[in-house]
């Protein structure tokens, strides 16, 4: 076997047979890299000596942010996070102090912008079935949403915990909203026109088993408190993927209370206080976001009034198994019945997980190797891929395809990725089993290895990345880099 400074166009052929991949740092590697190893790498996690699966933020175990502190504010001295360092700052220009990994303020407007229309928008039907329009039809002032807001965060236990809120822009009546947490990607579709797009439409997406819906209904003047938790199944049999054959599964039953706060108690396998909302009973509260009120408060300080403001949290896993979601909506209904018609809706991205990985080649040693009773030299390539979850949610099932040149693919089970956390292959060598130079000096020639992978609910993550690897270093001067039997 020759390899020469001007061969003919040709596949060359490295090795006579499939050359297995090599340990990571079996081998050296060129530029004075070193073998790696394989680690996980976590983002460390705020200091806590308890754990946080409670979500009530009274200053107890659900410390991770503040729900109704005893003046009902918006900033109070509860300790944990409140929306004025999660989304308020952010909101006046500066930056985020809080310790969520993902944040979301949705801005609805006022009046009549994309409320629901038609029979089929009600929450025990497929996202498919839900139309909405917008500067057409009306909603009453205290069904319109003004802002809904979410912010998410990953438990010392892998658990996945999301705060709510919104805010109305009428308080006469009663509140009764609901918000829903969306594996799919859930959004606006304004309906094609002869003039362009219609400011009417429906929905992208479909239910996923698994899908949250929490029912936050303040009555009689905020004096009954309501909470009650569904979520979508597809039952045993039916795939993840069941839209209208799924059916809304109560997780809870409707918890009435006369408190600020309302918690689920402990039932079956959920534990007590997975699910907490609360409302700005008797005070009004300062809204650090742009906001507007019937009444008419100041533009440069807005206020919202009493039972205006929305506000909870949930443990998504220990509820249904939730690790991922992809998109937040909140809504307004007629009545607290989860078969109500629904009103008004604001919904917009929301995701908790995310997948990307990276791949790159560190360089390239010679190695001889004996081929057809002689010898060849022969380059060993070194590199590495890295998988990331960007997300604050626990992905699982994360699976890597590694593809090399001249070799069959390599599957790689990562196992589960929690929130900002990293899978690092480490420094993997291998021979290439063919390459084609292009007719032109092979030290010239380089080649492209991939990699890719899947994660998540039914591996709806997913990320690729490629690197280009020369093969060098060789002989470039003419000449044989090795010699055949």
């Amino acid at each position: 076997m020759e390899w020469r400074k001007a061969a003919p166009r040709r596949a060359l052929q490295i090795a006579l047979l499939s050359v297995p991949l090599l340990a990571a740092g079996a081998v050296g590697v060129a530029c004075g890299q070193q073998g790696g190893t394989s680690t996980k790498q976590q983002a460390p996690e705020p200091p806590t000596d308890k754990a946080r699966q409670a979500v009530h933020g009274d200053g107890g175990i659900g410390d991770l942010f503040e729900i109704d502190d005893p003046a009902n504010t918006i900033n109070g001295s509860t300790p944990g996070d409140d929306w004025q360092n999660t989304i308020g700052e952010a909101a006046q220009g500066g930056t985020q102090t809080s310790s969520a990994t993902r944040v979301t303020r949705l801005a609805d407007g006022l009046s009549n912008t994309t409320i629901f229309t038609g029979g089929g928008s009600k929450d025990p039907e497929d996202v498919s079935k839900w139309k909405w329009k917008s500067n057409t039809g009306s909603v009453p002032d205290k069904d319109d949403i003004v802002n809904a807001y979410a912010a998410a965060y990953n438990d010392t236990n892998g658990d996945l915990i999301i705060y709510f809120g919104a805010d109305r822009f009428a308080t006469d009546g009663d509140a009764q909203m609901g918000f829903w947490f969306f594996r799919d990607d859930v959004h606006f579709v304004p309906t094609p026109s002869d003039s362009g797009e219609s400011e009417d439409g429906t929905f992208s997406g479909h239910h996923l088993d698994g899908d949250l819906l929490v029912l936050a209904n303040f009555l009689k003047g905020g004096a009954e408190n309501h909470l009650q938790v569904f979520k979508w199944s597809c039952g045993t049999t039916n795939p993840a993927l069941c839209g209208s054959t799924g059916t809304l599964v109560a997780l809870t039953g409707e918890i009435v209370t006369t408190a600020t706060r309302v918690c689920n108690p402990a039932a079956g396998t959920i534990p007590a206080d997975a699910a907490c909302v609360a409302t700005n009973k008797t005070n009004s509260v300062r809204a650090y976001w742009p906001y507007q009120s019937k009444d008419g408060t100041s533009a440069t300080e807005p206020t919202i009034p009493p039972l205006g403001f929305v506000e909870g949290g949930i443990n998504a896993t220990q509820l249904s198994g939730l690790h991922c979601v992809s998109s937040f909506a909140a809504e307004t209904r007629a009545s607290q019945s989860p078969t109500a018609t629904l009103k008004d809706i604001a919904v917009g991205e929301f995701p908790t997980c995310s997948l990307s990985i990276t791949k790159e080649c560190l360089g390239t040693t010679l190695s001889t190797i004996p081929i057809d009773g002689g010898t060849a030299v022969v380059p060993q390539v070194s590199y590495r891929w890295v998988v990331c979850n960007g997300g604050v949610g626990t992905v699982n099932n994360v699976v890597v395809t590694d593809q090399l040149v001249g070799h069959d693919a390599s599957v790689h089970d990562v196992g589960s990725l929690g929130g900002q956390q990293c899978f690092d292959a480490g420094v993997r060598t291998y021979i290439p089993g063919a390459v084609d130079d292009g007719g032109t000096n092979p030290c010239q020639a380089s080649f492209t290895n991939s990699v890719s992978a899947t994660g998540g609910p039914d591996a709806s993550l997913s990320a690729s990345a490629s690197a280009s690897c020369p093969l060098c270093p060789c002989n470039v001067g003419g000449g044989d880099a090795g010699t055949g039997g």
